[in-house]
C-alpha cells in the first residue's frame, strides 16, 4: 500500500522533480527522504530539499563544485550511453547501469561474449570506497538469452546452470561449474560460487555462497545503509551556517542563557523559537482533537566538530479545535537545557515535526564561561510580583517557557 501511495505522488509531481526523483537519484535517495520529498507541496520547498540533498553529500561543504554531484551524473550519462537502448536513454534502469551509478566504474572488467556452451557474462572487480561494503569483491552479470539484457547474476538464486548454454548440464550446478571451469577457467568458476576473493569456494562441488546474497542485499540497500546514514549525519553537522530543512518555513531564532546553580553546576538553557506562526504545526488527532508531535534534537560539538552532548526531548501532545485555532496564531517555541562544562561550543538543535516529517534546524556558538571566584553578591531590593498562572489539570501546554 506505502509503494502504491509513493507511485501516485510521484505520478502527481511536475516533470521536472518527477523526473528527479524517477530518473535520476532512484538509486541514491533513502527512503526517508523521498517519503519526505513526496510530501512537500510547493515547487520552492522541492528546489529546497534538493538543494540540501546534493549539499550534505559535497564532500567538500565549502567548495563551489560539488564533486560528488558531478561524479553522480557523470556516470547516469555514461549508463545511459553505453547500457540498455541510446535512444531511450535507458541504460539506467538495466543491471549493469544500476550498478555502474551506485558504485562507480569497476577496477576490472572482463568480457566474455563468445564462449562456446557458456552464455555471454561479464565480471567486474572492485575495491570498496565504503565500509559499509567488504574491501574486495565481484560482480558477475550474464544475458539470460539472445533478446535479454545482462542481469546481475546470484550464486544462490542463478547457480551456474543459469550461465550455461548447453542442455548437457540438465540443471545439475555441479556439472554446469564443470562446463564453465573447462570453458574459461578455475577463477571464473570459483566466481559462480561466490563474488568475495577471500572466501573459499571449492570448484569441484556446488555450494553457493551466503555472504554473496548478502552483499548484493547491501548494495541494494545502500541508500538505507547505517553506516551511510550515519555518514550523511555526519556531514549535516559540518555544515557552519544556518540552514532550514524542508519545512520551507522563516528560519527559526535560536538564543540561549548560562545559568549556575548552588553547587556550582552551570547549564545552558536554550530557545528555539518561530518567526511567524506555524500553520504546519498541527495535525489531526484522535476524534475532533487536533494533535502535535515534536522531537527536539541537541547536538554539542566542540569548535573542531568533535561530538561531546546529544539529546533528543519529544513534546507532543492534544488539544481541542479551540485551543488549537488560538495556538496556530501563536509564535512556536521549543526550549532545552543542557548540563555543561566551561568552554566554547557549537550547539546544532533540530525540531523535527514527526506528523509530517520535515524538520528545521539552527546552529550557535555557545561559550559557557569559567565561574567567576569570590562570594556571590546580592542585589537590592526589588518590587515584585507573582503572575497570575495558568491552570493545566490535562496537561495541554505544550512548554514551561
Amino acid at each position: 500500500m506505502q509503494n502504491l501511495q509513493a507511485a501516485n505522488r510521484i505520478k502527481n509531481l511536475p516533470p521536472v522533480y518527477r523526473h528527479w526523483v524517477e530518473t535520476e537519484v532512484p538509486y541514491i535517495i533513502s527512503t526517508v527522504e523521498q517519503k519526505n520529498f513526496l510530501s512537500l507541496t510547493t515547487d520552492a520547498e522541492r528546489d529546497s530539499f534538493i538543494e540540501n540533498f546534493w549539499r550534505i553529500r559535497n564532500p567538500d561543504l565549502g567548495a563551489e563544485i560539488n564533486t560528488y554531484k558531478e561524479e553522480h551524473y557523470r556516470r547516469l550519462s555514461y549508463a545511459n550511453e553505453n547500457f540498455g537502448d541510446r535512444r531511450y536513454e535507458d541504460g539506467w534502469r538495466t543491471d549493469r547501469g544500476r550498478m555502474y551509478i551506485v558504485l562507480g566504474a569497476p577496477k576490472q572488467r572482463a568480457q566474455y561474449h563468445d564462449v562456446g556452451n557458456v552464455r555471454p557474462m561479464e565480471i567486474w572487480f572492485y575495491e570498496s570506497q565504503t565500509q559499509a561494503l567488504p574491501p574486495y569483491f565481484y560482480l558477475l552479470f550474464f544475458k539470460p538469452s539472445a533478446s535479454e539484457d545482462y542481469r546481475l547474476y546470484s550464486p544462490r538464486n542463478d547457480g551456474p546452470v543459469r550461465l550455461c548454454s548447453t542442455g548437457e548440464s540438465r540443471n545439475d550446478n555441479v556439472q554446469a561449474l564443470g562446463i564453465i571451469r573447462k570453458s574459461l577457467g578455475a577463477e571464473v568458476a570459483k566466481t559462480t560460487i561466490t563474488l568475495l576473493p577471500n572466501e573459499h569456494a571449492d570448484i569441484d562441488s556446488f555450494e553457493p555462497s551466503m555472504e554473496s546474497d548478502s552483499l548484493l542485499a547491501t548494495i541494494s540497500d545502500l541508500p538505507d545503509n547505517p553506516t551511510i546514514q550515519a555518514a550523511l549525519d555526519a556531514n549535516r553537522l559540518r555544515e557552519h551556517v544556518t540552514t532550514s530543512i524542508l519545512t520551507g518555513e522563516e528560519p527559526p531564532e535560536l538564543s540561549y542563557a548560562v545559568f549556575r546553580d548552588d553547587t556550582g553546576g552551570q547549564t545552558v538553557s536554550y530557545l528555539l523559537k518561530s518567526l511567524a506562526p506555524i500553520q504546519k504545526l498541527f495535525g489531526p488527532g484522535p476524534g475532533k482533537t487536533v494533535q502535535y508531535d515534536l522531537t527536539l534534537r541537541s547536538t554539542v560539538l566542540t569548535l573542531g566538530g568533535k561530538l561531546v552532548y546529544d539529546q533528543e526531548d519529544h513534546l507532543a501532545g492534544t488539544l481541542t479545535e479551540e485551543q488549537a485555532t488560538i495556538a496556530k496564531q501563536r509564535r512556536f517555541g521549543a526550549e532545552s537545557r543542557l548540563p555543561l562544562t566551561p568552554g566554547k561550543y557549537n550547539l546544532v538543535a533540530t525540531l523535527t515535526n514527526n506528523l509530517n516529517q520535515t524538520a528545521t534546524r539552527q546552529h550557535a556558538p555557545i561559550t559557557v564561561p569559567e565561574p567567576k571566584s569570590g562570594n556571590i553578591g546580592i542585589s537590592p531590593l526589588l518590587s515584585y510580583a507573582a503572575p497570575a498562572a495558568v491552570p493545566d489539570p490535562g496537561g495541554t501546554l505544550p512548554f514551561c517557557i
